[in-house]
């Protein structure tokens, strides 16, 4: 196969007409493939609270960030909240995801945006998926396999028109992220995460070929049909299953950036970024290749461990040694939430490998960031 070889200061996004934030941006992520450094942050969501609340309420993972090191975070990963979802803050919900992805963006930080849909067959789109409160517990979300989730929002599937009116949704939502100078703020489009695992509704070996086609179909509509220009589409494996990527890889025109999730939850002294087994070396390996291939950038943006706040140089020794070493082509680094994550409450050492870990000479928070955006 030809490699593409276009030097980062000329590479380009796939949709045409990319705003010039987001292809400095775009650009930017490809020149840390060789400078052992990586924008360091973290993710969040809304806690899932009883219908009665008023108010969205974050887990807290960016006030823990900011708590522990000091900082504000490189990178803030945002879970995207359907307005449809009714049940619990509706538009609300989705004004606040707004507000903080502003905020962050103007304190220097690089955004993700990702979602967990429910299962288009047997529940719906919106975060929680369930029909009706009495549903089944699991039934309809989107841990939920069962059904014909993929091909109903095919075109021509009986949920077709309600997948299109869900992806309205998101485009009006990204439509709407625009900074004080009245500019389109670039986002790192996160979906259909973690393709290489078994626990969605769209991931598994069984359903690789469809996932490929609600890839395409993806891009396709927001790229094409929506002409959304501020977009960077980060094409998401996980590194723990030793699946191998290549499966269900959509292709170079349909991938922005590619990336690697990865978690190591064991019990143990012994947990690292370099998981059980070694495999998330490995899986990095082969998304490595494909990057060198088709000239795209790569990262981590979401790790963690469940067990992690006790443990003595859990992040400055067990992950950011590694991000600088064996994922050293990472352009970013984000944390997934508590327990998985740092907090304030974390014991005394683990807080010090954090702090550690963010001023490092390889990790860089919002106040170090420097040429993402001209």
């Amino acid at each position: 196969m030809r490699r593409n070889t276009l030097k980062p200061s000329l590479a380009l996004p796939v949709s045409t007409g990319a705003t010039a934030q987001t292809i400095s941006l775009y650009r930017w992520l490809m020149t840390q493939k060789k400078s052992f450094r990586y924008a360091l942050g973290t993710s969040d969501q809304f806690i899932n609270m009883p219908a009665q609340s008023s108010v969205p309420v974050w887990t807290g993972a960016f006030d823990n960030f900011r708590a522990v090191t000091g900082k504000n975070p490189g990178v803030l990963g945002v879970e995207w909240h359907d307005p449809q979802w009714a049940n619990r803050w509706g538009s609300a919900g989705t004004a606040e995801c707004r507000r903080v992805m502003i905020e962050a963006y103007e304190q220097g930080a690089i955004l993700t945006l990702h979602n967990h849909p429910g299962n288009p067959d047997t529940g719906n789109l919106s975060r929680n998926g369930t029909v009706s409160p009495t549903t089944a517990t699991g039934e309809g979300t989107f841990k939920d396999r069962t059904g014909s989730p993929l091909s109903v929002i095919k075109p021509g599937g009986s949920k077709r028109a309600e997948y299109l009116a869900y992806l309205d949704r998101l485009a009006d939502f990204l439509a709407s992220l625009v900074d004080s100078k009245g500019r389109k703020i670039p986002v790192i489009l996160r979906w259909w995460h973690e393709a290489t695992g078994d626990w969605f509704w769209w991931n598994g070996v069984d359903r690789a070929s469809d996932f490929i086609l609600l890839w395409r179909d993806f891009v396709n509509y927001l790229r094409d049909v929506k002409g959304l220009t501020h977009v960077l589409y980060c094409w998401n494996v996980d590194g723990s299953t030793g699946v191998d990527p290549n499966l269900f890889w959509p292709g170079s025109s349909y991938v922005d950036i590619i990336s690697m999730d990865t978690y190591d939850n064991r019990n143990d002294a012994s947990v690292s970024l370099l998981g059980q087994n070694n495999r998330p070396a490995g899986c990095w390996s082969s998304i490595k290749v494909l990057a060198s291939t088709h000239n795209k950038p790569l990262c981590i943006p979401e790790l963690g461990y469940q067990y992690c706040a006790t443990l003595s140089g859990i992040w400055d020794q067990k992950t950011g040694r590694y991000l600088a070493t064996t994922f050293y082509e990472s352009a970013l680094a984000a944390l997934w939430p508590a327990p998985y994550g740092p907090q304030a409450s974390d014991g005394g050492a683990a807080k010090a490998s954090f702090s550690a870990m963010a001023i490092s000479p390889y990790a860089m928070t919002a106040d170090r960031l420097t040429g993402v955006y001209v």
